[in-house]
């Protein structure tokens, strides 16, 4: 706060006793001829109007000190965990698609448009277990199931923080799952020592915190061509309450089979799946993907896949031998050729210096 006084101090002073001696003499004078109460009226006016004058002759300002926006940097950090894939309610959208239209850069009416508009940088980063830039294809990483390490991604942000243009604020986009990483409140302390404000915008709704996961039961099943598969799994339900979720076994994203489940609060079940028969030999991908529960806390555990190798069927070495063609031949060579589990060879005389030979092996 300042005076705009073009004069020195000390004459204003002297200009303010001589205002106050002439208004006492001049009080005295009034409560002489005229009503106390009255006169006691005219001096309240005439202190007033003594304080409005002196204000006038003085001209006090006000300096106040605000940050130039175009100065700072503001970080935009995009929650892109599994648990942003939730869908709340009724609610159509997930979450993620809730805060979409406000972070879409092409829209001129978007909230990160308008915050380019005031902040010399805006920075758009999105986050799960690591931090990435923002892309069109940023949307899709959601799927994927990862974790959420906001506190990682709170510290590498001031960590890296370099350039002209210091970090001003950040805007948080989450439903508040963190899961993975540094405690969020341990690195809040930094950003406040600095002064650096952290806005936390929250999507979702509160629901039940709990977790349900699936993997495969046996990990190295017995798996041989063109033979009966069994492949089983463990659903654990980690809420309090019962869920209900579908479980699906896919290979090569076709779905092999879908079951319907109801757990119990800490229930857990092992499912044991149609028999499947593999038809060729080789390494085949198996995965496993239950429906994620409201409010499921982990989501990178509700999938689990299995590499499994099938081998090629045992084969059996059939060697037919005859010193004349036999009314047989025709139908043992059509069944057992046509199986891959027989190497059928077979050598027949057919004269005393004429022989047939089927097989790779054979020379008559």
């Amino acid at each position: 706060m300042g005076w705009d006084w073009p004069f020195s101090p000390f004459l204003f002073g002297v200009i303010a006793v001589l205002f106050i001696l002439i208004l006492s003499y001049h009080s005295r004078a009034m409560f002489a001829v005229t009503l106390p109460r009255l006169a006691w009226k005219l001096l309240l006016l005439r202190i007033f109007a003594g304080i409005l004058f002196f204000l006038l002759l003085a001209r006090p300002y006000l300096i106040t000190d605000e940050p130039n926006p175009k100065e700072f940097k503001l970080l935009s950090l995009t929650d892109l965990s599994g648990s942003m894939n939730t869908k709340d309610g009724s609610e159509q959208n997930t979450r993620i698609e809730l805060i979409r239209p406000f972070l879409e850069s092409t829209d001129s009416g978007s909230w990160l448009s308008r915050m380019k508009l005031s902040y010399g940088k805006v920075e758009n980063l999105g986050f799960s277990n690591e931090v990435q830039r923002m892309n069109r294809d940023s949307w899709d990483v959601i799927e994927l199931g990862k974790k959420t390490a906001l506190g990682d991604a709170l510290s590498n942000s001031l960590r890296n923080e370099r350039g002209e243009q210091s970090l001003g604020s950040v805007v948080v986009f989450s439903d508040g799952r963190n899961n993975l990483g540094l405690p969020i409140l341990d690195v809040a302390k930094e950003f406040r020592i600095q002064g650096i404000p952290i806005n936390v915008i929250g999507v979702g709704q509160e629901q039940p915190i709990g977790d349900g996961s699936i993997k495969f039961a046996d990990r190295r099943p017995n798996a041989v061509a063109k033979e009966e598969l069994l492949l089983t799994g463990e659903v654990e339900n980690k809420f309090k309450d019962s869920i209900q979720t579908n479980v699906k076994l896919t290979l090569d994203g076709k779905v092999l089979e879908e079951i319907a489940l109801n757990l119990r609060g800490g229930e857990k079940r092992k499912i044991n799946f149609s028999p499947l028969l593999p038809k060729n030999a080789g390494p085949q991908r198996y995965r496993v993907v239950m429906d994620a529960p409201p409010g499921d806390a982990d989501p990178s555990n509700n999938s689990d896949s299995l590499l499994v190798v099938v081998k090629p069927p045992e084969q059996f070495s059939t060697l037919y031998i005859s010193n004349r063609i036999q009314p047989l031949f025709p139908f043992i060579k059509r069944v057992l050729v046509n199986e891959d589990r027989f190497d059928f060879q077979a050598l027949i005389r057919m004269s005393s210096t004429v022989f047939h030979a089927f097989g790779e092996q054979l020379n008559p």
